[in-house]
């Protein structure tokens, strides 16, 4: 259901926008239809203002989450790299401890 909310509260916004925009027009050129005044414009305005309100909430959350994703991605490379770089530091087979000839630095 959310889904379904998340894809279609963008697509209702764009037209209830698009409706007030021909609303503002029309209402500019023939103030006598009071398109702007109308209780149908007033209803455009509140399902206008209210979806704007979802979208806007369900875009937020939806940043929130790409964020924490991203955190824990980053944390989760950050400790892979200090894994590699501390088994770098405990090689036993290191060049200054391991000598193949059995002979001492002198």
């Amino acid at each position: 259901m959310k889904r379904i909310l998340s894809r279609i509260m963008p697509h209702l916004t764009i037209i209830l926008g698009l409706m007030t925009v021909v609303f503002y027009i029309v209402d500019g050129f023939n103030e006598v239809m009071a398109f702007m005044s109308s209780a149908l414009s007033k209803q455009v305005f509140l399902a206008l203002a209210i979806s704007a309100i979802i979208s806007s909430v369900l875009l937020i959350s939806r940043q929130w989450k790409e964020d924490d994703r991203k955190a824990r991605k980053a944390e989760r490379r950050r400790a892979e790299e200090e894994r590699i770089e501390q088994a770098e530091h405990d090689d036993p087979f290191d060049a200054d401890d391991f000598y193949l000839s059995g002979k001492t630095k002198e």
